[in-house]
């Protein structure tokens, strides 16, 4: 998911500027990825020099290590989704939290967090159980619940699912939502792929929804070339995204597509191929 440094994308040599809560300040980004090499990843943001969103790994290490950066300049964020559906939650989490990753959090981030607090029962399909049983879990869960809902930049922005057409200042609207607790905000962040231009969501998106609703990403800025860069996973079955204000990572490597890392500095996408299939989609 490294002690890498991050750089503001095509500003080489500088550190981005300290901002205001929850703004990246110069750590690590990255959702799964292992110090020293290359690097990719749903959102796994390794940077040489840049910030480096990588493609769904949920608990996929094995992939992280290919992907991996250098830890003496590079900064990874992962795009949220560190752990479930793959075979190695706990492996992942030690990784990302040895790299000292940044990223934001996703869905399957927060339901371990909430497993783990007793407010919500794990499914039949989560493979969380080894992050839970753990001789560090608590130390685990700690610095995965640290993890922001959005990070941004200057000209960049972090999330794990999409942003509301309505929401003036992301950063604002999910500072102070808390993982442990339902929020509207931080479900429409980590859970979007479909709405309407008053951010409104459809009851499913499967099968794609009727108009008024379409693809969040439709409604923002960032698709007519305005505002920030937007890098966002969560949506595998949409695929690899590459839009001229858009990076969407989730390639599906837990079902057996491709783990995907966006180094942002040279605006380059970096992938490696699952193993094997690990889980069906739900």
């Amino acid at each position: 998911r490294h002690a890498a440094r991050r750089m503001t994308p095509g500003r080489h040599g500088r550190r981005p500027r300290p901002d205001r809560h929850r703004r990246a300040s110069g750590t690590t980004v990255a959702s799964t990825t292992v110090a020293g090499r290359d690097l990719a990843g749903e959102g796994l943001g390794s940077a040489r020099q840049g910030v480096l969103p990588v493609d769904r790994e949920v608990g996929q290490e094995r992939h992280l290590v290919p992907l991996v950066v250098d830890p003496a300049g590079d900064e990874v964020h992962p795009v949220g989704d560190l752990v479930n559906r793959g075979p190695d939650s706990l492996g992942t989490l030690r990784l990302l939290r040895e790299i000292d990753a940044g990223g934001v959090l996703g869905n399957h981030d927060t339901h371990l967090l909430r497993v783990a607090h007793g407010t919500r029962q794990s499914g039949s399909s989560d493979t969380i159980a080894d992050v839970l049983a753990a001789p560090d879990r608590d130390v685990l869960l700690d610095w995965l619940a640290a993890r922001p809902f959005v990070r941004a930049w200057d000209d960049l922005l972090l999330v794990h699912a999409g942003v509301s057409p309505v929401w003036t200042d992301p950063l604002a609207t999910l500072a102070s939502c808390d993982p442990l607790a339902p929020d509207a905000a931080a479900t429409f962040a980590t859970r979007v792929r479909y709405c309407d231009a008053a951010g409104s969501r459809p009851r499913a998106d499967r099968p794609p929804p009727a108009p008024p609703f379409a693809p969040w990403w439709t409604f923002h800025p960032a698709v007519r070339g305005d505002g920030p860069r937007v890098v966002f996973g969560h949506w595998a079955s949409q695929g690899l995204l590459v839009r001229e204000r858009l990076r969407g990572l989730d390639s599906g490597c837990v079902w057996g597509g491709k783990l995907t890392a966006w180094i942002a500095d040279e605006d380059r996408i970096v992938q490696v191929d699952a193993a094997r299939t690990y889980a069906t989609a739900d």
